[in-house]
């Protein structure tokens, strides 16, 4: 009867570990939001749920910035001169969270425009005039699980043409 009880305890045990791989191994998403700080970058925030505890996964945000590049002169004014730079560039971010006992992580991806080469006049300097990101997908590598947010928008210097 002994036999019986550690074979049957030894089942339990097994059967237990097993289940716990298999939430683990149920990674999602729990939330997910962007917002573009005062220099143009966008910060994208998530948490994740199910990983299980101290496992890491690997979260990569894309999305497209479109972004207007300008010329401003000592009076921190746009001369009319047509010397802007437009772009639409598709960009990408990772970050690699672990869990912890718990099971969830969270973090932040940073993205910015691409700065295009200096265009300016002497005695101008370029600056961000507008950035508009797109729709960002985040995508967890190991699960293939994905959040999207709306991106975000926004115009630094509305007196330029």
């Amino acid at each position: 009867m002994k036999k019986l009880s550690i074979i049957t305890c030894t089942m339990i045990a097994l059967a237990s570990f097993m289940a716990i791989t298999v939430l683990a191994a149920n990674a999602h998403f729990m939330s997910c939001s962007s917002t573009v700080d005062s220099s143009g970058d966008l910060s994208v925030s998530f948490r994740i749920a199910g990983l299980g505890a101290g496992a890491s996964d690997t979260i990569t945000a894309s999305t497209t910035a479109t972004s207007t590049w300008g010329c401003l002169n000592g009076g921190q004014q746009c001369p009319n001169a047509g010397n802007k730079f437009t772009s639409s560039d598709q960009i990408t971010g990772q970050l690699t969270v672990t869990a912890g006992h718990n099971g969830s992580a969270s973090g932040t991806i940073t993205l910015s425009p691409k700065q295009p080469a200096n265009f300016c006049p002497h005695g101008q300097k370029m600056v961000l005039i507008a950035v508009t990101y797109s729709d960002v997908t985040l995508t967890n590598s190991v699960t293939s699980d994905t959040c999207t947010t709306d991106g975000g928008a926004a115009n630094f210097f509305p007196q330029c043409p």
